[in-house]
């Protein structure tokens, strides 16, 4: 199809969308390079200025896998459509993505309370070895995926590579008659301000409070 003059119009949707932008780190904000940005079949790596420019995209809607050694990987799927154009221009999205360092150890020691007849008072145990306790991250777009970890006889978990963002922490388990558990979030904030070192304190399950955290 040709309009009135000798200029042909794309109207088979074979549009050179492009998706492009930059990558900084979010503790920091400085560029980050190196980073591996993946859309569809097509991948990028961004320069020392942290930009990158994945191009021969047709036009719709995207998800980019974010990735590079030492950091949370993200799949974000909230930068927006990318536009049409019947006239086969290229459109660029211009968007900003951003990477959390996993290069932090994170220490949890887990403990409950019982009945000690000898103290004639509730005491503080740890929690037996080889308990099962599991760790995610809270925002979806982050899409590494932890290891199910297991209590030291101390009652202790030690994760590595982790990025200080919200992380969700859930333990359950019984002894003798009594079932104790814990869903709690751990917030980036919080993990910072401990250096990585939580005490989490584990409820009994009729009276459990969903809060858990020992500061």
């Amino acid at each position: 199809m040709t309009s009135c003059g000798s200029d042909e119009i794309n109207i088979s949707n074979d549009i050179n969308a492009v998706v492009d932008g930059y990558v900084y780190n979010g503790e920091t904000g400085n560029p980050i390079e190196g980073v591996k940005v993946v859309v569809s079949d097509k991948a990028s790596n961004s320069n020392a200025e942290g930009y990158f420019k994945i191009s021969g995209l047709s036009s719709g809607s995207w998800c980019a896998k974010i990735q590079k050694e030492g950091y949370a990987t993200v799949m974000d799927c909230g930068f927006g459509s990318i536009p049409t154009d019947f006239y086969g221009d290229e459109f660029q999205t211009a968007t900003i993505f951003e990477l959390i360092p996993a290069d932090n150890q994170l220490e949890l020691t887990f403990r409950y309370q019982d009945w000690n007849t000898d103290e004639t008072e509730l005491i503080w145990y740890d929690v037996p070895a080889n308990i099962e306790v599991n760790i995610e991250y809270s925002d979806g777009s982050y899409i590494d995926v932890f290891e199910t970890q297991m209590t030291n006889s101390s009652g202790r978990i030690v994760v590595d590579n982790v990025a200080y963002t919200n992380l969700d922490v859930n333990i359950d388990f019984v002894l003798g008659t009594d079932s104790y558990n814990l869903n709690t979030t751990l917030t980036g904030a919080f993990l910072k301000s401990k250096d990585g070192v939580v005490r989490i304190e584990v409820a009994k399950s009729d009276f459990a409070t969903q809060e858990g955290v020992d500061i």
